[in-house]
């Protein structure tokens, strides 16, 4: 299975830290955030395309290569940073199949692998990694509503309550995402959304499965993101309980 990681984001409230590159190249503990998050992502996956910028191309590569521990590397470049969606969409001349995105500012302390595997035998179309919402925040994110365990509702927006579930970072699409993708427009932000995506096959009356991550994730945007990361990583809490 592939697995669709963009990498092209900057965080610039961290350019002390990232010096202009890829959050992807962010230090953490002494090691990228990228070997972070391929250390994650096992068998059923077999192959990972990084999606990123035309200036960080090269380290990427000279970083990883083309293969890591036992996954083969592909790499897209994004030349104008429109969004996540159009990121994934510069895979669609690697990826067959059904495939995962995993965004790739998250640190996750878990394996991801149960995550496809558990969509198997949902016979949904796809699926979206949540967690719960566990404060308020002035910052746009994926939120969810459910009904039972599929995706009743998809969005981006400031979390404001009427929901009790956020994106955890990860999407599973099948192949036609990229067909689909082609004709969401753009959000009132200017960029391609996947949730946008995500809306667009439901209302053509895809079934969208909502999987709970069990483990410790968090989003890097932040000097607080990051101290809290490494104090997570210092702590050595475990493997966590998995997806």
């Amino acid at each position: 299975m592939w697995c669709v990681i963009p990498a092209a984001g900057r965080a610039t409230r961290l350019r002390s830290r990232t010096a202009g590159r890829s959050k992807a190249l962010l230090e953490i503990s002494g090691r990228p955030l990228i070997t972070h998050l391929l250390d994650r992502v096992g068998p059923p996956f077999t192959d990972v395309c990084l999606v990123t910028g035309p200036d960080d191309l090269e380290s990427l590569r000279a970083l990883l290569g083309q293969r890591y521990r036992d996954l083969r590397l592909r790499y897209a470049v994004q030349m104008e940073p429109t969004g996540v969606a159009d990121a994934v969409c510069h895979a669609a001349e690697w990826v067959r199949g059904p495939f995962v995105v995993l965004l790739g500012d998250c640190y996750y302390d878990t394996e991801l692998r149960e995550f496809p595997l558990r969509w198997e035998g949902t016979g949904s179309d796809g699926a979206v990694l949540v967690e719960p919402v566990v404060a308020p925040g002035g910052q746009p994110m994926g939120l969810v509503t459910l009904v039972d365990d599929r995706i009743g509702r998809i969005f981006k927006a400031p979390w404001a309550g009427g929901t009790d579930w956020r994106v955890c970072g990860a999407f599973l699409f099948p192949e036609s995402f990229f067909a689909v993708a082609a004709k969401t427009p753009r959000a009132e932000s200017g960029e391609y959304e996947l949730e946008d995506v995500v809306s667009r096959f439901i209302a053509a009356g895809a079934m969208f499965t909502a999987i709970p991550y069990g483990g410790w994730r968090r989003n890097i945007n932040t000097p607080q993101d990051l101290a809290a990361v490494e104090a997570w990583i210092a702590s050595g809490p475990g493997a966590g309980s998995g997806v």
